[in-house]
């Protein structure tokens, strides 16, 4: 992977590494944001809290199966040795 950063930005950077400071974050949300998120809260609360995670990735899951293991599991049941 090449290096995207240039070696003059990362002496720059290292050099003005301590003089960083935090920035204060602030929120604004209007009455109508609220109503809103009120609304969407309501409606699909059910299925935040009945969604899974792994059914996601389940389709991720099982082609790196079908790469990884399953090769592995047919050459570990070849026979290795000849008997004669």
């Amino acid at each position: 992977m090449p290096n995207s950063i240039p070696p003059n930005q990362k002496r720059l950077a290292l050099t003005h590494a301590c003089s960083y400071y935090p920035l204060e974050i602030s929120y604004f949300k209007s009455t109508l944001d609220s109503k809103l998120l009120s609304l969407l809260w309501s409606k699909y609360w059910v299925n935040t809290l009945s969604s899974n995670p792994w059914l996601a990735v389940r389709s991720l899951l099982v082609s790196a199966v079908n790469l990884f293991v399953l090769p592995t599991r047919i050459e570990s049941s070849s026979p290795t040795k000849s008997w004669t």
